[in-house]
């Protein structure tokens, strides 16, 4: 179970931006048992070991200029473990702010499985995803996941090094040149307005410098 003392903690680091994010700080600190509880009961399934937090590895690979860098969740002697929180919408009804018990995805997120390819090329240990919520949790393995088979994960990682690729050259066809970058990147303006998860703690002087940008 977690202790209280050090969720209190935890809130004063956050300062909301409005009442909505508010409620949804406070909501998810009152459910965090419930994550927690989840993640150790995934974590009960895999082989006992001694687990170390936050491995910190940096990897080189010939096509990006520069090194990787990455901070794995747990690594064992065997295994080597990501966690994943994932959260329901905070909603505002007549009675007030409620979070949506939300359910864990059936399989995992491509973005994920792109993270999990890195980390494997860095440790060379079995890959375990484990995602969490309010409701349930799942621990995706290679015996239950074929994207985390090998094979796949080495796929997934020719794509990371292709995204990656691809912002290295932006970023050298730009030269240090802020507008030309700009104009090397589509902006989606509809995010901004809907406040989504990359904007929402935007300040508004930053999305104003933003925008300015591109002269709207």
């Amino acid at each position: 179970m977690a202790n209280k003392d050090s969720l209190n903690y935890k809130a004063t680091l956050h300062q909301p931006i409005d009442e909505k994010d508010d409620a949804k700080n406070k909501l998810i600190l009152g459910c965090a048992d419930q994550y927690i509880n989840h993640h150790i009961t995934a974590l009960a399934t895999l082989p006992t070991q001694k687990w170390e937090y936050e491995k910190q590895y940096t990897f080189w690979t010939k096509e990006i200029n520069v090194y990787w860098n990455g901070y794995i969740d747990l690594e064992g002697s065997t295994h080597f473990v990501d966690l994943k929180n994932v959260f329901g919408a905070v909603r505002k009804t007549k009675k007030g702010y409620s979070l949506d018990s939300k359910k864990v995805p059936v399989k995992p997120y491509h973005s994920d499985l792109m993270q999990m390819s890195l980390y494997r090329k860095m440790c060379e240990k079995i890959p375990v995803l484990i995602y969490a919520s309010n409701a349930d949790w799942k621990c995706f393995t290679p015996d239950n996941c074929n994207e985390l088979k090998d094979e796949n994960l080495d796929i997934h990682f020719k794509e990371l090094v292709t995204i990656q690729k691809t912002w290295q050259n932006k970023l050298q066809v730009a030269n240090g040149d802020i507008k030309k970058l700009a104009g090397l990147i589509k902006p989606d303006f509809s995010n901004i307005r809907k406040k989504d998860f990359w904007w929402e703690t935007v300040p508004p002087e930053f999305i104003k410098k933003f925008r300015g940008i591109y002269d709207c």
